[in-house]
C-alpha cells in the first residue's frame, strides 16, 4: 500500500511540475514587439491563472491577457473599473502563434493607468 501512495503522489507532483513550467513561460509572447490597442470591453475574467479581458478594437476582437487575479487586483484594477461597455487602452506584446491575443504591461481607463508587471 505505501508503495501505490508514493506512485500516486509521485504522478500527482509530476503532473502539477508539468503544468506550472506549461503555464509560467512567456516565450509565447514576442517581447521585442509593443502593440497598443484601445477597445470596448466585451468581458471581463479575473480568474486564474491570469484575469483576462476581451476588447472589440472595431477591427477585431483581442484576448487581453493581465497579472494573476491576485496581483491585478493589488495592483488596483478591479472587475468592477472594466465593466462590458469600458473604453480602455491597453500596451503589451502580441502572442506569438494566436493572433489575437496580447499578454499586457499596463491597462489604461480612463485618466488611470494600472501596472501589471513593474
Amino acid at each position: 500500500m505505501k508503495i501505490l501512495s508514493g506512485l500516486v503522489a509521485a504522478l500527482l507532483l509530476a503532473t502539477a511540475s508539468m503544468s506550472a513550467l506549461a503555464h509560467h513561460g512567456w516565450s509565447s509572447y514576442d517581447g521585442e514587439v509593443e502593440l497598443t490597442l484601445t477597445g470596448t470591453v466585451v468581458s471581463a475574467v479575473f480568474e486564474w491563472p491570469h484575469a483576462e479581458l476581451v476588447i472589440n478594437t472595431g477591427e477585431k476582437r483581442w484576448t487581453v491577457v493581465l497579472a494573476p487575479p491576485t496581483r491585478t487586483r493589488n495592483r488596483g484594477l478591479l472587475p468592477e473599473r472594466v465593466p462590458e461597455g469600458t473604453e480602455v487602452t491597453v500596451v503589451g506584446h502580441p502572442h506569438r502563434t494566436i493572433e489575437d491575443e496580447i499578454r499586457v504591461e499596463r491597462v489604461m481607463v480612463g485618466d488611470e493607468t494600472f501596472e501589471m508587471r513593474r
